[in-house]
């Protein structure tokens, strides 16, 4: 949650969406989904992707859009210190998706402290 609520403040310029984009939704997005967090005690690492997509442009990624984007989302999560927890830029991949766009996506480390 607190990624998506910090991606919310950064005034990307596009809609971001917790989990799942709504299946209406037409345009360029960021979804944030975050993987199941260890609840061990003591030092945990988890994981955070964050999808940026835009519809493709007469059948081919629209690059620059996503690139655009991914421009912005990058340097806010160089070692981020977040809700008691530190996120870290992991890597980024790209690939097409079933609804028309491409996507760019960010995975980021997150290392907290389970008391």
């Amino acid at each position: 949650e607190a990624v998506y609520k910090y991606l919310l403040k950064a005034m990307l310029g596009v809609k971001v969406f917790s989990n799942d984009k709504a299946p209406s939704f037409k345009g360029k997005y960021v979804v944030i989904n975050q993987l199941r967090f260890p609840q061990d005690p003591g030092l945990n690492s988890g994981y955070v992707n964050i999808n940026i997509s835009c519809p493709d442009i007469e059948g081919r990624a629209d690059r620059k859009g996503i690139e655009e984007i991914a421009a912005k989302v990058g340097p806010l999560f160089e070692n981020a210190f977040l809700d008691g927890a530190y996120f870290i830029y992991q890597s980024d991949s790209f690939a097409p998706d079933n609804d028309g766009t491409h996507y760019k996506n960010i995975t980021l480390r997150v290392n907290y402290i389970n008391l």
